[in-house]
Order: C-alpha cells, then structure tokens, then sequence
C-alpha cells in the first residue's frame, strides 16, 4: 500500500506502491479498510468517511500485472449520511525496463463513472492517468518513486489537471516483515486551492502465511483547506 491518491481515482497507488508486481499467472484478491476524519478549518466542521477497498490482482505476464478495483464507501458529517460504490478502477502495470538493483515501470489507468456522484461518490465522467515508476534496490533497502499525470474529467467542479511525486523507501526486516514510509506531494482537486498539498504515510507488511500478509498504515495529509488524517488495514491473499 501507499497512502496518497488523489480524490476519486488513484486509491490503488495505496496499495501497489508498497505490494508492487506479483507473480505470472497469480491472482491476489485485497480488502483493505480506510478511516478518513477531515476536519474544515474555515467552519471547524469535520466529515468523517470509511471505505472497503476490493482489488483483484492478476500477473499477465513477468512483465504484465492487470487490476481491478470497487470501493464501498460510508460518509457522515453534519448534513447527514451517504453510502454506496464508487467509480471502479482498470489498472495496466508494464515493466519496460529491469536491470540488477533497477526496474521502470508505466501504468496506465481508467475508471468507469457507475459511482452516484450527486451523492459524493464518483465524479460521474471516466477518468484516466499516466504514472512512471522507478525501484531501486540495495539489499535490505528499497526506494520506490513514482510520477503521476491524472485527466480528472468530473460533474462536480473539480480541477480537471492533475499531478502527484511519491517517494517511497522501504526496509525488509526478514523474510515475514517489511517497513515502509512515504513523502508526497501532488495538485489539490479544489480549484480555490492553491496551495500544494503535501503528506506523510507509514506502515509494515506482515505476512501470517505463505498466502496471506496484513498491511496497516497511517496517512496525514498538508495543505489543504481541512487536515486529513486516514487509517488503513490491508489483508491480502494470494488466490492461486
């Protein structure tokens, strides 16, 4: 898992940012649950959102990872409460380039608008982005970095360009654990902020089993007109 995205797409990046490619033919299926509290610094309002994530994650090829992706999400603030899908999510991971210590990727991705965005879920238009990946390996020590471009086309008066850097090192424990942490930034979705959001995430992959890890994580997000702050607990499975 990562822990930043911007809002109505990228949630996966959470995710494959710290699993990262998976094995040729391999299905892993991911449930991972978020508790987000925004607190609105111009009303001292907050809102408070949990979301189940459902991701299938299928190994093409040793090259190739295809995913797929259907939130749930349940809102309560001060005007009541909402809940249903969100937009769902495609997913085309392509290695283009490995070398001993190095390997680049490009991801492409595209969410179809079946979300009810007139009830703050979706953005009733698909969506579509670019991002590059770089991993980097020294023995016990990774560094993960990643470059965003996200079309935000939308009904509800979002900025339409987007962009996000993620910067993730990662140290392995041994053969069951794994740290990580993360640095980000990236545009606002508010058109009336200008200000250039900033974020800070951490967490370990623990895996119980052969087939089966646990990954929770904290995210706290900057420079935005609230603060963020979300919860994450990830179980993963690897099918077959």
């Amino acid at each position: 898992m990562f822990f930043f995205s911007i809002d109505g797409f990228a949630d996966y990046l959470d995710y494959y940012h710290q699993k990262g490619e998976v094995a040729e033919h391999s299905l892993y299926f991911d449930a991972i649950y978020s508790y987000e509290h925004e607190r609105f610094d111009d009303d001292y309002s907050s809102q408070d959102t949990s979301t189940v994530y459902n991701i299938f994650t299928y190994g093409v090829s040793e090259r190739t990872d295809f995913i797929f992706e259907a939130p749930y999400s349940w809102t309560h603030n001060s005007d009541g409460s909402t809940s249903g899908w969100n937009d769902f999510s495609f997913y085309l991971s392509y290695k283009f380039y490995k070398s001993p210590g190095l390997s680049l990727y490009c991801m492409p991705e595209i969410t179809i608008p079946n979300g009810n965005y007139e009830k703050g879920l979706g953005n009733g238009r698909a969506t579509y982005g670019l991002v590059f990946s770089s991993v980097q390996n020294w023995g016990k020590y990774s560094l993960k970095s990643d470059f965003e471009y996200y079309r935000n086309e939308n009904k509800i008066n979002k900025r339409l360009d987007m962009w996000s850097v993620v910067i993730t090192p990662k140290y392995t424990v041994n053969d069951r654990l794994e740290l990580f942490f993360s640095t980000m930034i990236s545009e606002d979705t508010d058109k009336s902020n200008y200000r250039t959001p900033y974020g800070f995430s951490g967490g370990f992959d623990y895996k119980v089993t052969k087939n089966f890890d646990i990954l929770p994580y904290i995210e706290v997000d900057y420079g935005r007109p609230e603060t963020d702050v979300t919860a994450y607990l990830d179980f993963s499975w690897k099918l077959f």
